[in-house]
């Protein structure tokens, strides 16, 4: 009974969302656009290039090496290894789905057994500096202060959970090779796009979702609406026209979520459940809203004008950009396609 009350719940839904679709078909279709803009502009620059790195670091085996001489501030304040540390570092300064993907890759490679993976979850994932910074700061604020207090916050918030998490499940590397591998850069290259697809699809698929909240906050105030929407979809919050300092510790506490949208881009690249990071966030976001306080308190923080326009790109108006994405799908399509007799 219970699965036939299921199949019909899903049916209607899947009936009332296409009807919902249908006849929203313009403002999805723009909302669609945004979504595109969004990708071009925040994720694509502010992802590829770190998944990239990070991905060759973790082929190569640098990771085990490079944090040696933090030797002391892993092993005795974080209590973990010099390789997690690097992952725990990297999955807080260079984009919410970074530390997801080293994490599912060493996983993978049986480097680390999943307690471990899902401690590292929990602690390794953050907004990295050219959103947080960059778009939250500048392009809100006018002020690069103001986006690096919500870094640094988030930052302060997991690397608190991680101390006092580190300590009750003890993570582990089982991996204890000594020595450096030659990395297959075009698979490095391959697999990120393909990840980067992966993202940029689920954000452009959850363009309906943004939609349907248009329709229901309809009557609330702009800002109220776009803050209340970062929380389904982060990059919403780049759209607040009026910010001030007080709205500055709730950014940080949505910061330090990401949104739906983003732990749906988590669940797109690794096959790692996702409800001990979930949790981590009930602790985490609060932790980040307190730490927000405490720095702008401290750096005197003052109100800014929020910025005249924003950062976006126009396909009527930049005739070059055309061939740059097509020359960037045929990098991709070089790179992602297999060869015949493999």
């Amino acid at each position: 009974m219970k699965s036939k009350a299921c199949i019909i719940i899903a049916c209607i839904l899947t009936a009332a969302i296409y009807t919902y679709s249908v006849i929203k078909t313009g403002q999805i279709s723009n909302d669609i656009r945004q979504c595109i803009q969004r990708c071009i502009n925040v994720i694509i620059p502010s992802l590829f290039i770190y998944m990239v790195l990070a991905s060759v670091i973790i082929g190569t085996g640098i990771y085990r090496f490079l944090f040696l001489p933090l030797v002391p501030v892993s092993k005795y304040v974080f209590r973990l290894p010099s390789s997690l540390f690097f992952v725990f570092v990297m999955g807080n300064i260079c984009g919410y789905p970074i530390g997801a993907s080293l994490i599912e890759e060493m996983y993978q490679k049986g480097e680390i057994d999943k307690k471990t993976a899902n401690t590292m979850l929990a602690i390794s994932y953050g907004g990295g500096p050219s959103f947080l910074i960059g778009m939250v700061g500048i392009a809100l604020y006018n002020s690069e202060t103001a986006g690096l207090i919500v870094f640094i916050s988030c930052i302060s918030a997991n690397a608190v959970l991680a101390v006092i998490l580190n300590r009750i499940t003890k993570p582990s590397v089982i991996d204890t090779k000594s020595f450096l591998t030659k990395p297959d850069i075009i698979s490095i290259i391959s697999s990120s796009a393909k990840n980067i697809f992966k993202i940029c699809a689920v954000i452009v698929s959850f363009s309906i979702v943004c939609t349907l909240l248009n329709d229901i906050l309809g009557n609330t105030n702009k800002d109220t609406a776009y803050l209340i929407k970062s929380f389904f979809e982060i990059t919403n919050v780049t759209n607040i026209s009026a910010p001030s300092v007080k709205m500055l510790p709730i950014i940080a506490m949505i910061s330090s979520l990401g949104g739906i949208c983003i732990l749906l881009q988590l669940k797109a690249i690794t096959k790692l459940s996702l409800k001990p990071l979930i949790l981590s966030r009930i602790i985490a976001c609060p932790l980040s809203a307190v730490f927000c306080i405490l720095y702008t308190e401290l750096l005197g923080l003052k109100l800014y004008a929020p910025a005249s326009a924003g950062y976006t790109v126009s396909f009527e108006n930049d005739s070059c950009l055309g061939l740059i994405l097509t020359a960037i799908l045929l990098v991709f399509l070089i790179f992602t396609t297999e060869k015949a007799d493999d």
